[in-house]
């Protein structure tokens, strides 16, 4: 039984509808096609009321290659069908991801740029400070709290990381600072998948070679910059395109100083 099928039948299990497969699917015409009827002619044409269906963690479709194109095309397909199909009207698509999941993906078939993006907003000083009281730090003052976003920004996975380092594993806030860039360092995995990430897209290596050496404002390629902001990877004050955060800058400073070798090669494949 391919993906598909299963896909289909698990929408009208939850939908408490009698999958009937064998009556309303057709393998002769595709695997996406078959899918899209199935939806729109036999289960949201028995539904009355909208449909909401959530997709959580989608980006862990990026694991199996062999089926996430087809299964982003179809999601895609069907935003774009709505707007004449009354049965797919009924639909109410909630797509959620990683940002970073969007470079590996042709931007004409994604359904990560099409509908209404809600993206997860940084914490505020405010949050921080909440935060790290939540883990039993005391921090009274501003300064602690200004030391940690003065390095990472109010990014909500880099500032639990950093949370968890200083509550749990007895870690102070200079040996947090000072260790951050390493390559052994507690945010290695994060930057190194970032780094590997870089490394396979010539054309974004050569855009933040220009993003963590420029002093003052720059221009980009709309592509690349696009795609470097769903990585998380930079941000935008009025017209300067910058790092995301200090660590950013500092590790991929020293990072793309190391492999100037091999970014050079990687600038004449391009």
């Amino acid at each position: 039984m391919n993906f598909c099928v299963l896909f289909a039948k698990q929408i009208a299990t939850e939908l408490d509808i009698d999958p009937k497969l064998d009556e309303n699917w057709d393998e002769e015409i595709g695997c996406k096609l078959s899918c899209s009827l199935y939806l729109q002619s036999y289960l949201l044409k028995q539904c009355k009321s909208p449909v909401v269906l959530v997709l959580n963690e989608v980006d862990r479709f990026f694991e199996y290659p062999e089926i996430a194109p087809e299964f982003f095309g179809l999601l895609r397909s069907w935003y774009e069908e709505a707007r004449q199909d009354a049965n797919l009207q009924k639909l109410r698509l909630v797509v959620v991801y990683s940002t970073e999941v969007y470079v590996s993906l042709d931007i004409n078939r994604s359904p990560f740029n099409i509908g209404l993006p809600i993206p997860l907003p940084e914490f505020t000083d405010h949050q921080v400070k909440y935060l790290a009281q939540r883990h039993g730090l005391d921090w009274t003052s501003n300064n602690e709290v200004n030391q940690l976003m003065s390095l990472v920004g109010g990014h909500p996975a880099l500032i639990r990381i950093a949370l968890y380092y200083l509550c749990c594993q007895g870690m102070t806030l200079e040996e947090l600072i000072q260790d951050a860039i390493a390559n052994g360092g507690i945010y290695r995995y994060h930057l190194w998948r970032h780094w590997a990430i870089l490394q396979e897209n010539p054309s974004l290596v050569k855009a933040y070679v220009q993003v963590v050496a420029a002093k003052q404002s720059i221009s980009l390629n709309p592509i690349d910059a696009h795609k470097l902001e769903s990585l998380g990877l930079i941000a935008y004050e009025s017209d300067r395109i910058l790092p995301r955060c200090e660590l950013y800058r500092a590790y991929f400073k020293k990072q793309l100083g190391v492999a100037e070798f091999e970014y050079k090669s990687l600038q004449k494949r391009a």
